[in-house]
Formats: structure tokens, C-alpha cells, sequence
């Protein structure tokens, strides 16, 4: 409920056992209300009824009490407060008006021993009381946290100002990346075009590359072949030499046999068997030796194989 609302409905206030308060209940209408009557007739007992229930915790409880209470309404709002002895000591409970009611008890619930009323009767300076309700440490944290952003904001003002003075210049800057951007793109668009031509070209080099790869390595088996066949060739040249001396050896020992008179004609007739089926064999042997030779002469007067013509014919490079 508004102020405005709260001063034009009456306001009831209900008190139990405070001050010197048994039980009562005032109504007080809108506009000025004054309490009148002799003293000890429970007039400050019924404002302290009032400041209990606003939030005060400066009401006293009945002597003989221990517990009390006091209510504020009015309109559809209700105010109650507790008031019990415990241990010595008094003890607030409920929901008051006020949620802090420090300032209320200096300077709104003028009793007779309220500071500020006794300072005011004793013409004393004010500010200190004013003051007390205040915290300044915390002000001054305040203050200097908002002139730390006071300079931010202004250090960031003079920053948009240089960029206010910058900005034809970035925009002009801006209109040259733009420019160079759409150049580079154009550009890129070409090396992409080069780039897949050449892949296609890299692809093609690469199946070429395969293949004179696998003619040297056959080129190479040929050669080895080759190398082997002459190594072959030259230990028969040197098997044939060796059999032809060995034949004329072979031929002076049996003519020497032949001469012989003393040897038995039956094991002489052995021995020439023997030695003329030897010499069929390494006959055979020299003509098929003469052969590869010949052969292998050939070719190597005639410039060796041609992988080419024998790539062509699909034939393997080694045959």
C-alpha cells in the first residue's frame, strides 16, 4: 500500500504488555492524532507500541510479563511483533513494518531518551548523530570505484574520438582490402584451375614414373641375367679349354696304351671303351657350350636385347 493510501486509512493499533500496557486497542484516523492526559496514563507506553511494531527494538516489556506483543494495520496490511523475556534479555520476533529501523529510532521515535531530542534540548552539534547512521568507508569505496569507471568511460570516449578522426581513413583502407580481397580471390580461383591441371599432370607423370620404374627394375634382372650369362660363358670357355687339354692328354695316353704290348687286350678294349664313351660326352657338352656361345656373341655384337620390342610383344623383359 502507498504513503498517500496509508495516511487516508486509519491505522489500528493493538498492544499486550508493553510498557506499561496490560491490553488495549486504539484506532487512530488519518491526519493528526494527539494524545492527551496526566502523566503515568501509558502515553509513551502506547508509542512504544507503535515503534515495536514499525520495527523498533527500544520498547520495554511489562515488569511482571514475559511475553508481549504489538500490531499495526491497516488497509489490508498487518504488522505484528513478539516481544519475550529470555535469559535476561529481550527478544524480537514477528514481521515489522521496517526492515531497518535504525534511522526511525534516531530521528523518528522522539522519546524523552532519544539522542537526537537531548542533544537538540542541550543545543548540541547534530552531525555527528546525522553521521553515525552512515557508512562513510563505504561511500568513499563507492565514490572511488565510479571515478575508476569515470576514467575508463573517458579513456574509452577519446579512443571512439581518435576512431571518429580515423574513420575516412580506415574507410578508404577498407575499400583497398575489399579491392584486394576480390583480387586475391580471382587469383585463387586461377591457381586452383593450374593446381587441378597439374594433379591431372602429376597423375600422369606418377603412372609414367610407375612404369619406367618397373622397366629399369626389369632392365636391371636383364642385366644381371646378362652379367651371369657372360660369367657362365667365360667358366665355360675356361671348362672347354680344360676339357680339350684334358682330350689330348687323353688321346697321347692312349696312343701310348695302343704302343703297349704288355697290357691284356681285354682291359685295354675296356679302357678305350671307357674313354671314348667320356669323349661322346664332353663333345656333347662342347657343342651345346659352342652354341650358347655363339648365341651370347651374337646378341652382344648385335647390341644386346630391346626391352622395347620385348614390352611391345608383351612378353617378360628376363625371357
Amino acid at each position: 500500500m502507498s504513503i498517500t493510501e496509508s495516511l487516508e486509512t486509519p491505522v489500528e493499533v493493538a498492544a499486550e504488555n508493553i510498557g506499561g500496557i496490560d491490553r488495549t486497542t486504539v484506532s487512530l484516523e488519518p491526519g493528526v492524532n494527539v494524545l492527551t492526559g496526566r502523566n503515568a496514563t501509558n502515553r509513551t507506553s502506547f508509542l512504544q507500541a507503535i515503534m515495536a511494531a514499525l520495527g523498533s527494538e527500544r520498547p520495554s516489556l511489562k515488569g511482571d510479563a514475559d511475553q508481549g506483543s504489538a500490531t499495526l494495520a491497516f488497509g489490508e496490511n498487518t504488522y505484528t511483533r513478539s516481544i519475550s523475556r529470555r535469559n535476561g534479555h529481550l527478544v524480537f520476533d514477528g514481521d515489522p513494518y521496517l526492515e531497518d529501523a535504525e534511522l526511525a529510532d534516531l530521528f523518528a521515535f522522539l522519546l524523552e531518551s532519544n539522542e537526537a531530542r537531548r542533544a537538540v534540548g542541550r543545543g548540541d552539534d547534530l552531525r555527528e548523530l546525522i553521521m553515525r547512521p552512515i557508512d562513510t568507508d563505504e561511500i568513499q569505496a563507492q565514490i572511488t570505484l565510479l571515478e575508476t569507471e569515470k576514467r575508463d568511460i573517458d579513456e574509452q570516449l577519446a579512443d571512439l574520438e581518435r576512431l571518429a578522426e580515423r574513420l575516412p581513413e580506415l574507410e578508404a583502407e577498407r575499400v583497398g582490402l575489399d579491392d584486394e580481397i576480390a583480387d586475391l580471390e580471382r587469383e585463387l580461383e586461377t591457381v586452383e584451375t593450374e593446381l587441378e591441371e597439374l594433379d591431372a599432370d602429376v597423375e600422369e607423370s606418377q603412372a609414367q614414373k610407375s612404369d619406367l620404374e618397373r622397366t629399369f627394375a626389369d632392365l636391371r634382372r636383364a642385366r644381371q641375367r646378362l652379367e651371369s650369362a657372360r660369367f657362365d660363358l667365360e667358366t665355360e670357355r675356361e671348362a672347354r679349354s680344360e676339357l680339350e687339354r684334358e682330350r689330348e692328354e687323353l688321346e697321347e695316353r692312349l696312343e701310348a696304351i695302343d704302343g703297349d704290348e704288355d697290357e691284356s687286350p681285354a682291359r685295354l678294349e675296356g679302357r678305350v671303351q671307357e674313354l671314348r664313351e667320356r669323349k661322346r660326352a664332353l663333345d656333347t657338352t662342347l657343342n651345346d657350350l659352342q652354341s650358347v656361345i655363339r648365341f651370347n656373341e651374337e646378341r652382344l655384337e648385335e647390341g644386346g636385347i630391346d626391352l622395347g620390342e620385348a614390352r611391345a610383344e608383351g612378353g617378360d623383359l628376363t625371357d
